[in-house]
């Protein structure tokens, strides 16, 4: 396939997902150091980062064993279209919804891209409850 077509997939894919999906945002950790007057204080997340994304999200969960028993971790896969992205999400990154408190959201922890040619056409998203 050309890269006209992957550019049509991801298009494709955008058009879906904003459709049927929710916006979600992904946010790095603040690069602001914490104030030189209170060093004991960690620094305040700013958002620096934001990415606004069109998301759609399927909920799953899995069992993790924990002091020789099994409980069950909820984990939920987000479908995020890559087209109009600014930047990936990586693991560096919390996912925030709205009515999230500032320094709130869910780590990211694996982010896989579907990329069948040179376009990457969306990024499948795990974070943690």
């Amino acid at each position: 396939m050309s890269t006209a077509t992957y550019t049509r997939l991801a298009a494709s894919a955008l058009a879906l997902i904003s459709q049927y999906g929710r916006t979600v945002s992904f946010r790095r950790g603040s690069a602001t150091l914490p104030d030189p007057a209170k060093p004991w204080e960690p620094a305040q997340p700013d958002g620096a980062g934001a990415v606004s994304i069109q998301a759609q999200a399927i909920e799953g969960s899995r069992l993790r064993d924990q002091d020789g028993g099994l409980s069950e971790r909820s984990k939920q896969t987000l479908y995020v279209a890559a087209d109009g992205l600014t930047e990936a999400p990586t693991t560096e990154h919390r996912l925030h919804e709205t009515g999230d408190a500032v320094g709130a959201g869910r780590a990211v922890v694996a982010v896989e891209a579907v990329q069948p040619g040179l376009v990457v056409l969306l990024y499948i998203v795990e974070v943690e409850a």
